[in-house]
């Protein structure tokens, strides 16, 4: 579940009340002007956030989403708009279900442990319905994490008290890996019967992040042919699971790219 936070603020909103200077601080899409006008921002922490804080604003007014599974600093930043959009405007907060809250009221009600509650609802939340409906895909700032049979297991591995923690570690991991590692290309594909299929594409020396996949494009020379997403455990490369979704690829070196591309041959698909 999402929380959403709405403040009345008057006159024109200063872009200050949304962008306290923070160095780590991205948008995805359009930055916000300033002073704020209508419109729709979506912000996150580099190498923190683990879900975009969303802020919605209307004249005399901004609403402030927090995503379920967001971390305790996206919590914190997201707050932290709601409490400078509060003191900048009429002072009390909207928080839906919890009714209309002063600033001390939202601090006290909203606090470490609502933050921890939030994310242990979320892991288990999660668990539940991986097992009823198999994989749930979280979109994050840099691309969705996929919990599954995998995931499911590490959260409950240990202590009840910190899935929390281990919650944001699996979505961290899978969010924001060593720089090294490219985000491999995907592509939605429709063939010649109507049928669409997701394709990530594997080429040589570039270790990579590969999204949850239907297929694989190979790099061959001048050209490239299809293999199944299973079939990347037949090749010679070394990956590694991030969650139920996502892997690491090891780059492959170009004098050994040929051997990979013998290897994939025994799995290419017809047609390509």
């Amino acid at each position: 579940m999402s929380s959403e936070f709405r403040v009345r603020t008057g006159g024109p909103t200063p872009r200050a009340i949304i962008d306290p200077g923070i160095e780590e601080l991205s948008w995805r899409g359009d930055q916000p002007p300033d002073p704020l006008e209508a419109g729709v921002w979506e912000l996150y922490l580099e190498g923190v956030s683990t879900r975009v804080t969303t802020v919605a604003c209307e004249p005399g007014a901004l609403t402030v989403t927090i995503r379920s599974g967001a971390s305790f600093e996206d919590c914190e930043l997201a707050l932290g708009i709601v409490r400078r959009s509060a003191a900048f405007g009429e002072g009390n907060v909207d928080t839906g279900d919890a009714g209309e809250v002063s600033l001390d009221q939202l601090d006290q009600r909203f606090g470490a442990d609502w933050q921890r509650g939030q994310l242990q609802s979320a892991a288990r939340i999660s668990i539940h319905l991986a097992r009823e409906r198999g994989l749930i895909e979280m979109p994050g700032p840099t691309r969705s994490v996929w919990v599954g049979e995998r995931v499911t297991q590490e959260l409950e591995d240990g202590d009840d008290a910190v899935v929390a923690e281990r919650l944001v570690a699996v979505m961290r991991r899978v969010l924001w890996p060593e720089p090294r590692y490219e985000a491999a290309s995907e592509f939605t594909v429709t063939d010649p019967g109507g049928d669409s299929f997701t394709l990530g594409m594997l080429l040589p020396e570039r270790p990579c992040v590969l999204p949850r996949t239907d297929r694989l494009a190979i790099a061959a020379g001048e050209e490239a042919f299809l293999i199944p997403r299973p079939a990347l455990a037949e090749l010679p490369v070394r990956s590694t699971w991030l969650d139920d979704g996502n892997q690491l690829v090891e780059g492959v070196a170009v004098d050994r790219w040929a051997d990979l591309c013998r290897a994939a041959q025994r799995h290419r698909l017809d047609g390509s």
